[in-house]
């Protein structure tokens, strides 16, 4: 029997066992850049029009309206719109969200 290569052992044992860690940093990191908008409108100088710029547009101008203001409801489902994604994926790494949260735990009974 040939013994395993060093990249087959490192992925057995040191990634599998950190994936879920793994995902939940994705997934903090990918939620603060997804409302983060001040260092990406100081590097791209306003080149991209970003969804949490655009929502708080919305409700400006739907808040500064006397007669032509906007109903709560198109404010709400605007908001729901813009973290849609962030609800997707958080149901789709759900589980793994959990585990890494109880692999970083206080272990012991």
């Amino acid at each position: 029997m040939e013994p395993a290569p060093s990249i087959k052992v490192f992925y057995h044992v040191a990634i599998r066992l950190s994936l879920s860690t793994i995902l939940v940093v994705f997934l903090f990191s990918f939620v603060f850049n997804w409302n983060e908008t001040y260092t990406t409108n100081t590097m791209l100088r306003n080149a991209v029009e970003l969804l949490p710029i655009k929502l708080s547009l919305f409700d400006n101008e739907a808040s500064t309206g006397g007669a032509n203001s906007i109903n709560e409801a198109y404010k709400m489902a605007a908001t729901l719109i813009s973290i849609a994604p962030l609800l997707i994926l958080y149901a789709l790494v759900q589980r793994q969200f959990i585990q890494g949260i109880e692999n970083t735990g206080i272990t012991g009974e």
